[in-house]
């Protein structure tokens, strides 16, 4: 189910009471931009998590600021829910990684992800420390709150001292969407199914802008196990081959039917879990290197109403029943579960975005209609890792 995951930086820091002037050399970007979604992580309580994925900080102005702080809010109608204070040290710790990433070659394989091909082709560079010259930029990732009760606005405000001492600071403002773009979307396979990875904290999807609210799906059997026999065997697990379908009407967009399995990825009959993790990381850099295809295997991508496009992952090679400009109606087969691209067992890989590139559009949150389980009615609801879900 491993496609990428990223390590996340997590600052805790204290509180004060700072007044500014705002300063116009400073700017704040946070990508993707617009808004925000705040993701709710309990069915019967109105607590919420919020990621910023990327928050980047630049100096456009022609003196050297040194970044002392940065304060991110999380606002209901102008009233602060919850505030978080990044302070000098985090700051520092984090521009010092992005240059190791940035070293290592990593940003660059990873660009889906961070965009830092926009910032350099805008003239910035990454600064090195929490100083910034002028053209510089500070990269901050995965900046995650959780707050309770539903927001609406978040708010990130950058303090910052002039070379002579002064204080300056710039703000900037995401509205919060809470609901999904879709509500009319039915589960995209028939029958009962186990939530493997979905679009928690606990998963590698939300940490990605394009699969922040994906879900890894399999098919349990009486053992609790995904498989039974051999391990290495793609016949072994009981998803292969199931019948996948449209969530909802659309036009076929984006498609690829012929990418090979390749059974040595599986982890094989006796091997441990961190063996088969070693064994299998050179084989999905390589992958990576492929970029949507060595990813995403073979996929059938849907355009829907209102702009957004339901993306289907590792799919059988040869089991596409869709073309190109095809109109299909919900609940029409497109394809079958397999084991394509950087997959390491056969499952579904589905997700919601707001354009059609695989890697670089960006993961809108989902609910379903008609699904179940035995415990309760998860009509509407985030499925979030562990659930069981039943779909009519």
């Amino acid at each position: 189910m491993k496609r990428f995951f990223l390590v996340a930086i997590f600052v805790l820091c204290g509180a004060n009471a700072y007044a500014f002037q705002d300063h116009s050399g400073l700017r704040i970007q946070v990508d993707p931009d617009e808004k925000v979604f705040a993701n709710k992580i309990t069915q019967d309580r109105a607590i919420y998590d919020i990621l910023l994925q990327n928050l980047w900080i630049s100096n456009d102005s022609d003196k050297t600021l040194k970044i002392d702080k940065v304060t991110i809010s999380v606002l209901r109608k102008e009233r602060v829910l919850i505030e978080r204070y990044i302070e000098t040290s985090a700051i520092r710790a984090s521009a010092k990684q992005i240059v190791r990433l940035e070293k290592a070659g990593a940003l660059d394989l990873y660009d889906f992800q961070f965009r830092t091909k926009e910032q350099k082709t805008a003239g910035m560079s990454l600064a090195t420390s929490e100083k910034l010259v002028p053209s510089e930029t500070i990269l901050m990732i995965h900046q995650y709150l959780t707050v309770q009760g539903k927001p609406d606005t978040v708010k990130i405000t950058v303090h910052a001292l002039t070379e002579d001492g002064s204080k300056v600071s710039a703000s900037h403002h995401l509205n919060v969407a809470t609901k999904p773009h879709n509500s009319d979307f039915i589960f995209p396979l028939k029958g009962d199914w186990y939530i493997a990875v979905g679009p928690d904290v606990r998963g590698h999807h939300r940490w990605n802008v394009a699969s922040e609210f994906a879900l890894d799906i399999v098919k349990l059997g009486e053992n609790g196990a995904s498989f039974s026999g051999s391990t290495g065997k793609n016949t072994s697990y009981f998803i292969y081959g199931a019948p996948v379908r449209a969530v909802a009407d659309g036009v076929i967009v984006g498609m690829k039917s012929d990418v090979r399995e390749d059974e040595t990825l599986l982890r094989q009959t006796g091997e441990s879990v961190e063996a088969h993790e070693e064994r299998s990381s050179t084989a999905q850099t390589e992958l990576l290197l492929q970029g949507a295809d060595g990813i995403a295997g073979n996929y059938v991508i849907i355009k829907h109403k209102g702009g957004s496009y339901s993306q289907y992952a590792h799919l059988r090679p040869g089991s596409l029943r869709v073309k190109i400009g095809e109109r299909v109606a919900q609940g029409d087969i497109v394809g079958e579960v397999g084991n394509s691209g950087n997959s390491s067992e056969p499952h579904l890989h589905f997700q919601v975005t707001d354009g059609p590139d695989v890697l670089y559009a960006r993961g809108l949150p989902v609910t379903f209609r008609r699904i179940s389980n035995p415990w309760t009615d998860l009509n509407d609801a985030v499925l979030l890792t562990g659930t069981v879900v039943h779909a009519k």
